[in-house]
C-alpha cells in the first residue's frame, strides 16, 4: 500500500529502454476517490522538469503525459478510476499514436494535445536518468500514490487489444511471464512482495523503495479466483 506521503520505488537508470520505439505500460491499481492525482509508472530527468513521460491519474481518469523538452502530451481516459475498485490499466504507443485501456476495453480518449504516440526512443532518450513506480521524480518527486499498485510490466511493443485482454485474464491478473508475447516483448515486470527491494522479475532494473510500501493483500481480481500478489 502507497501512502501518498513519501512511498515510491525507483532505480537510477539512464536513458531507460531508449532503443524502443513502441511500448506498453501494464498495471494493476486501486485508490480511494479522495485521491485525484497521482502517478502510477514514470521515467523522468531530474535534473529538469523538461523531459519525461508519466503514466498516472489526475481529477479521477487515467492520464498519460510526455515531454520532450517542449509542450505536454497529454492524454486522458473518459472512465474514472478512483472508485476504491480494482483496476487493469494499460498504457500503449506505436510511435504515431498513444491508446488507453481500463480492464481490458479500449477507452475512448479526451485530449485537447496532439497524440502523437511518441515513445522512449524520442522522449528524452539522452536525458532520462530513472524509472520510478508510484510517484514522478523529475527536479523534486510530486504525484505521490495512494492506495494499491502491483504487476507493473513494460513491453517493447504496443500490446493489442487481444493481448490486452489476455493480461486482464478476466478481471484475475495474470502473471506476465506467462503472456504469449512474453518472450519476444516483455522487458520489465515488477511485483509487490513486500520487500524492500521490488525485483524485476523479467530484467535487471530492480526497484529499491523510497518510504514504506506495505505487502498487500488484493480483492479477488476484479471477479474471482486471486487474491494475493
Amino acid at each position: 500500500v502507497f501512502d501518498g506521503i513519501d512511498d515510491y520505488l525507483t532505480k537510477a537508470v539512464a536513458n531507460y529502454r531508449a532503443s524502443d520505439s513502441s511500448g506498453s505500460i501494464s498495471a494493476w491499481v486501486k485508490c480511494p476517490s479522495s485521491v485525484t492525482s497521482a502517478s502510477i509508472f514514470g521515467t523522468s530527468d531530474t535534473g529538469t522538469d523538461d523531459y519525461y513521460l508519466n503514466f498516472g491519474m489526475y481529477l479521477g481518469e487515467l492520464n498519460l503525459w510526455e515531454k520532450n523538452n517542449d509542450s505536454v502530451t497529454n492524454i486522458k481516459s473518459t472512465t474514472s478510476i478512483n472508485d476504491d475498485k480494482l483496476h487493469h490499466c494499460v498504457l500503449t504507443a506505436d510511435g504515431s499514436a498513444y491508446k488507453l485501456y481500463i480492464d481490458g476495453a479500449l477507452e475512448t480518449l479526451a485530449t485537447s494535445t496532439e497524440n502523437d504516440g511518441a515513445w522512449l526512443n524520442v522522449t528524452g532518450d539522452a536525458e532520462r536518468d530513472n524509472i520510478t513506480i508510484g510517484a514522478l521524480k523529475r527536479s523534486g518527486v510530486v504525484a505521490y500514490w495512494t492506495g494499491y499498485i502491483n504487476e507493473v510490466s513494460i513491453w517493447n511493443d504496443d500490446l493489442s487489444l487481444a493481448e490486452v485482454q489476455e493480461l486482464f485474464n478476466d478481471g484475475v491478473a495474470l502473471d506476465a511471464r506467462e503472456h504469449t508475447a512474453a518472450d519476444d516483448d516483455l522487458v520489465g515486470y515488477w511485483r509487490n512482495d513486500g520487500a524492500s527491494t521490488w525485483t524485476d522479475l523479467e530484467g535487471s532494473d530492480d526497484l529499491t523503495s523510497s518510504g514504506s510500501p506495505d505487502t498487500i493483500l488484493l480483492p479477488e481480481g476484479t471477479t474471482s479466483g486471486k487474491d494475493i500478489l
